[in-house]
């Protein structure tokens, strides 16, 4: 159980979670299970106090929002 509260979904149609509950991004396949895991609850980069939104952008970096940080963290496109 996870407590989704953004999606986004890339260029290459892979969707993307934000977990509020486990501080996590989340990164689904087509049946939803989930495949990839980053962060935990935190304040350093990399971690997440309640994530909320997902966004991309032309580049394919992913950016997050997070309401306990009351920031915006954005992850490279690898």
């Amino acid at each position: 159980g996870f407590a989704p509260y953004g999606i986004a979904i890339n260029d290459d149609g892979h969707v993307f979670v934000a977990d509020a509950q486990a501080n996590q991004v989340l990164r689904l396949d087509t049946a939803g299970k989930v495949q990839q895991r980053w962060g935990q609850k935190g304040a350093a980069p990399g971690e997440f106090d309640t994530p909320h939104m997902l966004a991309f952008d032309k580049a394919g970096n992913l950016f997050v929002a997070e309401v306990g940080n009351m920031r915006f963290q954005k992850l490279t496109k690898k």
